[in-house]
């Protein structure tokens, strides 16, 4: 059920799984290959941009926790 992806050091999608391309909404085709900034608004892409650059430059691991609300949530 996690979500699971991984981007070369440009930024590009290179593999995700069904759980990520479910909650990103697109097919994992129309995934791979593209960066954040074809995916999603730009004040999304951005953020997620500096959070790549932080883990390229420290080597931390970083987990990121989102909610995302189902149909159930209303």
């Amino acid at each position: 059920p996690d979500v699971v992806a991984l981007k070369d050091r440009n930024g590009c999608y290179r593999l995700v799984n069904a759980a990520c391309a479910a909650v990103m909404g697109q097919p994992i085709d129309a995934i791979l290959g593209r960066t954040d900034e074809a995916l999603y608004p730009a004040d999304v892409a951005r953020a997620l941009r500096a959070v790549d650059e932080h883990v390229m430059s420290s080597g931390e691991t970083v987990t990121l926790t989102e909610w995302v609300p189902s149909a159930r949530d209303g």
